[in-house]
């Protein structure tokens, strides 16, 4: 009797000790991450996150060489638009510190009808992509920067380009990127776009060698990569602004 009572008591602890043990695997169903990537206007991608188990946690995207350093929200969703890089575009997700990652592939064959510059840095480099469309002036209608970035439909309606700014500096290692667009194969105007890097020199990169990456997708497929270091002046500069009009290439715009 007491053997058969011993019996009863193992099992009953195996039993409970396997519940146990098994709890978390069901708490965590449904919580492998996921990415979803659609086409959209202007050679645009809407991405969508999700990952309940990464709430409030960073989140890097990367896409053909550029890195997007973002966060989620507190029901573990982001949603964001990327301008693509190539006509068959990649994505993944690497959310958190666990080295969960999540991917996703959409086509984007619109890309060959437009020209695109990308330029991505760390942290607080003070660094700026602009734009002077047919070589207009500063702060005029045909300057293109973080300021004045313009909206998609100018370029889906061939007047113009726009510029989008993506990631955060706070967000784990503060990955950033301007992207200025321009619709070359359907703007009607004829001339140059003058492209430039500028930075506003503070006490944040004064002193420093700044580094980054100027990512040209031109109109037909072509794609250009180009590393940058960029040494800062002194501090007894701040407020000053320097122009790096030889790190990304100006567009040309042939007649259509």
């Amino acid at each position: 009797m007491v053997r058969n009572s011993l019996r009863l008591v193992t099992s009953i602890i195996f039993a409970v000790g396997a519940s146990i043990f098994a709890t978390p695997s069901i708490a965590q169903e449904g919580c492998e991450p996921t990415l979803v990537a659609e086409t959209s206007a202007g050679a645009m991608v809407r991405l969508a996150v999700s990952s309940t188990c990464h709430a409030g946690q960073s989140v890097v995207i990367h896409h053909n060489g550029m890195m997007i350093s973002e966060m989620m929200d507190d029901t573990g969703m982001l949603l964001l638009a990327i301008p693509a890089l190539t006509e068959t575009a990649f994505f993944m997700a690497e959310l958190g510190t666990d080295g969960s990652v999540a991917v996703a592939t959409t086509a984007v064959p619109s890309l060959s009808f437009y020209d695109r510059v990308a330029l991505q840095w760390k942290g607080n480099s003070g660094l700026e992509l602009h734009a002077r469309e047919f070589e207009g002036a500063y702060m005029s209608e045909d300057h293109v920067w973080r300021e004045t970035p313009q909206s998609m439909d100018r370029a889906a309606l061939g007047e113009g380009g726009f510029l989008v700014s993506l990631g955060r500096e706070d967000a784990a290692e503060g990955n950033q990127a301007e992207v200025y667009t321009f619709p070359s194969a359907t703007v009607s105007r004829v001339g140059t776009v003058l492209m430039s890097v500028e930075a506003v020199i503070s006490q944040g990169n004064c002193a420093t060698d700044v580094a980054a990456q100027a990512i040209q997708v031109k109109s037909g497929g072509d794609l250009a990569v180009r590393e940058l270091s960029i040494s800062m002046p002194s501090c007894d500069s701040e407020g000053d602004i320097i122009v790096l009009g030889a790190l990304v290439d100006d567009i040309k715009i042939g007649s259509n």
